[in-house]
């Protein structure tokens, strides 16, 4: 007989495993630092690509405009400028993801610990029906000792 706290339980943990099992349960297979660290770095590799696209671009919008003689200390300024601001934006971004990645993944093992929790109780509710259904001794002594009176 299936009781209504087994079914809520049950029920909970098939919506869990329908929506969002294959995004959190990856979660209790890697570390956080490692995960964050991914993250990161994967956001450092798209952003210097990025990077140097646009300021390759620049470049060589101001030669073209510049065709006959660049000033080289005006370059060496832009080059700096460009330099310093890529360090800046990149530690920004750096630790916007970090941020984002660590309250992500925070969420995840939380909704995992959740889960677990659920698959707890089921467990415990498993346990307690199979205690009580079970024949009691002293039943089936009274049931076979009825029989032999007969």
């Amino acid at each position: 007989m299936l009781s209504e706290d087994r079914v809520k339980l049950m029920t909970k943990m098939a919506i869990f495993e329908k929506h969002s099992r294959n995004e959190y349960l990856p979660y209790t297979a890697i570390s956080k630092k490692d995960y964050v660290g991914a993250r990161r770095f994967v956001a450092f590799i798209i952003f210097t690509i990025i990077y140097a696209v646009c300021a390759g671009a620049i470049v060589l919008l101001m030669l073209v405009n510049l065709q006959l003689k660049p000033d080289v200390d005006a370059l060496i300024r832009v080059g700096m400028i460009a330099v310093l601001l890529y360090v800046l934006m990149l530690f920004i971004l750096l630790n916007m993801v970090h941020v984002m990645y660590s309250k992500r993944y925070k969420m995840g093992m939380r909704m995992v610990d959740q889960y677990k929790k659920w698959y707890d109780e089921l467990e415990e509710l498993y346990k307690a029906e199979s205690a009580d259904t079970s024949p009691k001794i002293e039943s089936i002594d009274i049931a076979t000792a009825n029989i032999e009176a007969e």
